[in-house]
């Protein structure tokens, strides 16, 4: 009974040994790696988003199709001149 205790302390203690060691498992490394190709993958997504976008944009702004009214022409007011002031007045003091 006390050997049995006693391997499965020891089992427990490399278990502990090997998760604390410096070098990383292989599967954090495969982690590290899945998770630096889907940066790459997201970063190469996000380009092509964008260089998708941009032509869409400039491209939708050629439409000319303008439901608007015709403008009418603005109608010019001109003043009325006011008859000639006439300083020879008779009857004027």
């Amino acid at each position: 009974m006390g050997s049995q205790t006693a391997g499965s302390g020891i089992h427990v203690a490399e278990q502990r040994a090997r998760t604390l060691s410096a070098s990383p498992s292989s599967e954090q490394e495969e982690r590290e790696e899945a998770a630096r190709k889907m940066k790459q993958v997201r970063a190469i997504m996000l380009a092509v988003l964008v260089g998708a976008m941009v032509p869409v944009g400039a491209f939708a702004q050629k439409g000319g199709n303008d439901n608007r009214p015709p403008k009418d022409n603005p109608k010019i007011v001109e003043k009325e001149k006011p008859p000639p002031s006439n300083s020879n007045k008779k009857g004027r003091p």
